[in-house]
This record gives structure tokens, sequence and C-alpha cells, in this order.
């Protein structure tokens, strides 16, 4: 006699229930890690985000003129460079000691778009920093 409520449970319905929950604890746990910033993705004009790809990007930089603003995008993304909606206090740096450089600024939900002028001939690179997590 069956009583309301419960159900006789065999071994293979306790193996898909099993299986079910280490399914959804995967799919947690990645989801969690997804959202955990890992790098920070500066992209110059001539460049468009590509997550989920090697390299995170699509395109190539697009040479600049020397004392002409224009702009950067930083992201800070996860191991697949998507972008992870954090507030971090973000810095640049160049290899160009003449660069005029904006001042640190924080991104807004893992973004910022920022003007920068490379003043001398030659190339140059641009490095971002997460001034609030040095790690990443």
């Amino acid at each position: 006699m069956k009583s309301p409520g419960w159900r006789k449970a065999s071994a293979s319905s306790h193996s898909r229930i099993f299986g079910i929950c280490i399914a959804l604890l995967f799919l947690f746990f990645s989801a969690a890690e997804a959202q955990v910033a890992k790098k920070l993705q500066i992209l110059l004009p001539g460049m468009t985000p590509a997550p989920n790809t090697g390299n995170g990007y699509n395109g190539s930089p697009i040479d600049q003129t020397s004392g002409v603003p224009f702009d950067v995008i930083v992201n800070a993304v996860d191991n697949n460079w998507n972008i992870v909606p954090v507030n971090d206090q973000v810095s640049l740096t160049s290899s160009d000691q003449l660069a005029e450089l904006p001042l640190p600024v924080n991104l807004v939900n893992g973004s910022t778009t920022l003007s920068v002028i490379l003043n001398s001939n030659g190339l140059y690179s641009i490095t971002a920093h997460d001034d609030s997590k040095p790690s990443v």
C-alpha cells in the first residue's frame, strides 16, 4: 500500500536524481566562474569584442596619428573574454613616454571608453591596470 505523497524509489531513480544534481552543481559553478573578472581587455580602433574566441577580439588595430586623440575600450573579462559587470578602478600606461593618458576611472558594468593621445612616432603599447584588484 502506498502512502499519499510518497513514492517507492528504485536504484535507477536515485542515479538519475544524483546525475541531475551533479549537472546542476556544474552549471552553478560554471556560471559563478564566468562572472569573475580574470583580466582586462583593451580594444583599439579597428578591433571589436569577440567573446568565446581564442584572443577575444576581431580585427586589428588601425594606425593612429601622433598627437591626435583616439578612444580605447577597456573591458573586465572572464577567461572566455565575456565582459564581467564589475566597477573596478582602472588606469592606463603606455610605452610612449610622451603619451597623454586619462586619470584612473571606474569601469561601469565592466567596461569604459577612454581617450588617449600618443605623441611620439613609432609602435607603442598601451596597458590597462586594475587598480582595485591588482591580481586581475
